[in-house]
């Protein structure tokens, strides 16, 4: 049965279907269904989340938006294929991220990052408005004052703040929008121990004095560079 609180204890202000829908999803990363079987049927998921049949109905239209559930007819709802669900949508990343393909869309996502953030940041040196530059340089502040008296919890804060204003510079929105899935994984990995060195400051300098300078050039190989040393 779908759980009204989060895992930290608060509130879960989702709508009924969603938790159920993200439920099934779990349990189909997790490989609890049969792949090859069509899915319970609708009174079967009834008694297995001990919701009515509205809500459903509902979860499944919600999986089915997602690309990972298709329903057919005389064959009932299967699992798609896992090339054909939608990694665009946030949500289901934030799922994956409590399931065991979190470290494959982890490593999916760091190609992709090195193949679009040094475009991002080529960009932004170029359309970042005036405001958006004074925004980044209070946030750089910030991360030149954690440097040196680092604290993991608030760099990683204020680097996901830098990051998010390159990517708003860039005025292209599905860049844009490929942030909120960056998002969700970052977010997701917080717990993890991770060590910001020098390194990661001084390429995090270099980043930003580009932009500073308005340096498309610079700006890009200072961000390929930074990559190089990224985990994620």
């Amino acid at each position: 049965m779908a759980s009204d609180k989060n895992k930290d204890g608060s509130a879960n202000d989702n709508p009924k279907y969603e938790q159920i829908a993200k439920e099934i999803a779990l349990k189909i990363f997790n490989n609890e269904f049969d792949t090859k079987e069509p899915l319970p049927n609708e009174q079967e998921m009834q008694k297995m989340f001990d919701v009515g049949r509205s809500t459903i109905r509902d979860s499944i239209k919600h999986l089915k938006s997602k690309g990972i559930i298709v329903t057919k007819t005389k064959i009932g709802t299967t699992i798609c294929p896992i090339n054909d669900w939608n990694y665009l949508d946030a949500q289901l990343i934030e799922w994956i991220m409590e399931s065991p393909l979190k470290d494959k869309v982890q490593a999916h996502f760091l190609v992709l990052r090195k193949l679009i953030e040094p475009e991002v940041s080529s960009l932004s040196a170029v359309l970042l408005s005036d405001d958006q530059l004074t925004e980044l340089s209070e946030v750089w502040k910030l991360m030149e004052e954690i440097e040196k008296d680092f604290d993991h919890a608030k760099w990683v804060e204020n680097d996901l703040k830098f990051h998010e204003i390159i990517y708003n510079g860039s005025s292209n929105l599905l860049f844009i929008s490929f942030f909120k899935i960056y998002k969700v994984i970052w977010f997701s990995t917080l717990s993890q121990a991770s060590n910001y060195g020098d390194t990661c400051y001084m390429h995090h300098r270099a980043i930003y004095n580009a932009l500073m300078e308005r340096d498309p050039r610079k700006a890009k190989n200072s961000s390929i560079m930074h990559l190089e040393h990224s985990t994620l």
